[in-house]
């Protein structure tokens, strides 16, 4: 059933919610709100809608800026170091009320190297570990870090290294971890087996892999935390963040909705509008769409998801979406649908058909 049978027309006035992911490799989560919000100004006018706009990400590479413009903080420049220690100028933001928030991709993200580049033995947190001091010494008393997208699968111990060569060696910084990983440390849900692969690892470096990070957790303070939900995230990082310095670990989505107030937008709402590049049954795993549609959903607004790509469209409807639309017309050319300026005049395009229908 599409979303225009399920729901009768609604009135003039409406007030409508635009929570999008960033379609990577084609718009930021600006630029997808921004054609979104032209689509409906063009068919619905300016006085005649309400329109509402929260940046978001799921806690993986570009939550740091996502946060920093949203919420209009102010991006702190620091020489640090890549995944395989090469000299770089990294960033991470500071929010008014003083809080940091880094990715760790900023540092140690794959992104910033190319394949052949790729050392799963021996690719570092390090850079974030620089962060972190940078942070410290500009007296942060709160610190998010995003750990998607990383290269590493050190555990952790290039940060910590960073931290005693600066002589850090506790903080009372709360630190939260915006992670919606659940692996543990090691095994063969963990780390090295899962995700290494993807970084480079051939299976002998992966059971190595492995094997470090079995002595690393049984070197530590806690070895138990190896076990907790999240502990490998970001190649382990996850673990020793908790470990060494008392880390939580939290939704990213979660948290990024509620520092922007997202349940307060949603107050009289008549339709959310959300989406990332490609939705399917993965935006299911805790992806940000499915953390809108949670919110969404607990106020009875309808969420309608915009894609460049859909599948698995019957699962997404099961899960609660009103409706799920993909933007491009069919075989439309990768490349062409990756464009930036072709992609955000898909969206406004889709937005006011979906708006017309409803």
């Amino acid at each position: 059933m599409s979303f225009s049978q399920k729901h009768c027309t609604f009135a003039v006035d409406m007030k409508i919610v635009i929570a999008c992911d960033s379609f990577k490799g084609s718009c930021t989560s600006e630029q997808v709100a921004a054609a979104i919000i032209d689509g409906i100004h063009e068919l619905l006018g300016r006085s005649q809608v309400d329109v509402r706009r929260v940046l978001i990400a799921d806690g993986g590479e570009g939550t740091m800026r996502t946060l920093c413009q949203a919420l209009h903080g102010t991006l702190v420049s620091v020489p640090a170091h890549d995944a395989i220690m090469r000299p770089i100028e990294s960033e991470y933001a500071i929010l008014p009320d003083g809080t940091a928030v880094m990715d760790m991709a900023e540092t140690g993200g794959i992104t910033r190297l190319n394949r052949n580049e790729l050392d799963p033995m021996n690719a570092t947190t390090y850079g974030l570990g620089e962060q972190i001091v940078s942070a410290l010494a500009r007296e942060c008393t709160r610190i998010y870090i995003g750990l998607g997208g990383s290269a590493t699968t050190d555990g952790g111990r290039g940060m910590t290294q960073a931290l005693y060569d600066a002589g850090v060696t506790d903080t009372k910084a709360n630190i939260r971890v915006l992670c919606d990983v659940t692996n543990p440390l090691y095994g063969d849900n963990g780390a090295a087996y899962v995700f290494s692969p993807q970084k480079g690892a051939n299976p002998e470096q992966v059971r190595l892999l492995d094997e470090r990070l079995r002595a690393w957790a049984a070197a530590s303070p806690h070895p138990e935390a190896a076990h907790i939900p999240g502990a490998g995230a970001a190649g382990g990082l996850g673990f020793a963040l908790m470990c060494f310095l008392h880390a939580e670990l939290v939704s990213g989505i979660e948290t990024i909705l509620e520092c922007q107030h997202f349940d307060e937008l949603l107050t009289g709402a008549d339709l959310v509008l959300t989406g990332e590049g490609k939705m399917d049954r993965q935006t299911l795993m805790n992806k940000a769409p499915l953390g809108v549609l949670r919110h969404a959903s607990r106020y009875g607004v309808p969420v309608v998801g915009l894609a460049g790509k859909v599948e698995d469209k019957q699962v997404l409807l099961q899960a609660g979406f009103s409706d799920i639309v993909e933007i491009n017309p069919p075989h439309t050319p990768l490349q062409q649908a990756m464009q930036t300026e072709f992609a955000m005049e898909r969206l406004r395009i889709t937005t006011k058909q979906i708006l017309r229908n409803v």
